[in-house]
């Protein structure tokens, strides 16, 4: 028993160290977890014993149930949020030297103005 458990042990801390960089900006949160960090403290409070499950169960039924002007100040949150990750990750992506892929779109509207310039006419100016 015992040489499981640090078996299990060391295959955990191999798994951590070889994970994800650490200096790498967090992820950024979607409306409802937004929402659910705002609401968990009153679903918790209205239950006698909560459990994580049952809360986020609640939590999603309201979500359900909620339209569209409900959500929108969690909806501007999570932009924000999305904002805060886009800027953050550039500046990351510039320490470690990344360079970040081009798209289509901005590869297409980089091409754009030149294919809208007129033909050089051969005919000499009066």
């Amino acid at each position: 028993m015992f040489h499981r458990i640090i078996f299990y042990l060391e295959n955990t801390r191999r798994k951590i160290a070889q994970g994800a960089d650490p200096d790498k900006p967090p992820r950024s949160q979607n409306e409802f977890f937004w929402f659910a960090k705002d609401k968990s403290p009153e679903v918790r409070m209205s239950m006698d014993h909560p459990v994580q499950k049952e809360v986020f169960r609640v939590l999603g039924v309201i979500w359900g149930k909620m339209s569209t002007e409900e959500r929108a100040p969690y909806m501007k949150q999570a932009e924000a949020d999305r904002q805060r990750h886009k800027e953050a990750m550039a500046v990351y992506n510039l320490k470690k030297g990344i360079v970040p892929p081009v798209s289509v779109a901005s590869a297409s509207a980089a091409a754009a103005p030149e294919a809208n310039q007129p033909a050089p006419s051969s005919s000499p100016a009066s």
